[in-house]
């Protein structure tokens, strides 16, 4: 938990960072020559504020993306949601197990057997390391509530198997 909350805590600081830096590069353009600088007069105040603040959400997200799509870190996350904008645009149900599940930083065993905590990643269903994913698709003790869920993407049009990204996308 507290390492999501420190990973937020960088998300959110990034951002900001961005989008100060946008600004002030906005607002501060690159000095001109000093013949011509006495010739051009800026106007900043023309410019409204709504124009402003949409430049720089949209650069701020796009310096976001970059740095998203460079990290090896958070590959299962990545997963469910490999674009910021798509993430941003979904209004979650942020809980401490939906955020667990999508990333990878709950009590399963293979979290746990990354520090030391447990000898063995085996589920107890016995169908294989117990992650995320195979709560998701494969584990025999969670085939009740997969069976559910898989019925209400069928009806709702989807198709099964589906990818991560789709399943917090359409059907969360």
């Amino acid at each position: 938990m507290l390492v999501l909350v420190y990973l937020s805590h960088r998300i959110i600081l990034t951002f900001k960072h961005a989008i100060f830096s946008l600004f002030l590069s906005f607002f501060h353009p690159p000095p001109l020559p000093r013949a011509r600088a006495s010739e051009i007069k800026f106007e900043y105040d023309k410019i409204p504020k709504s124009t402003v603040a949409t430049r720089l959400k949209k650069e701020g997200t796009i310096k976001w993306q970059r740095q998203w799509e460079s990290t090896d870190k958070g590959a299962l996350c990545r997963s469910f949601f490999p674009e910021v904008e798509q993430r941003l645009q979904v209004n979650l149900p942020i809980t401490p197990a939906f955020t667990a599940m999508v990333s990878g930083h709950g009590k399963t065993k293979s979290y746990l057997h990354r520090f030391g905590f447990i000898d063995s990643l085996m589920c107890p269903c016995k169908g294989g390391d117990q992650t995320p994913e195979h709560f998701i698709y494969h584990c025999n003790i969670l085939e009740t509530q997969r069976k559910i869920m898989i019925q209400r993407i069928k009806k709702s049009g989807g198709t099964w198997p589906i990818t991560n990204k789709d399943l917090v996308a359409k059907y969360l």
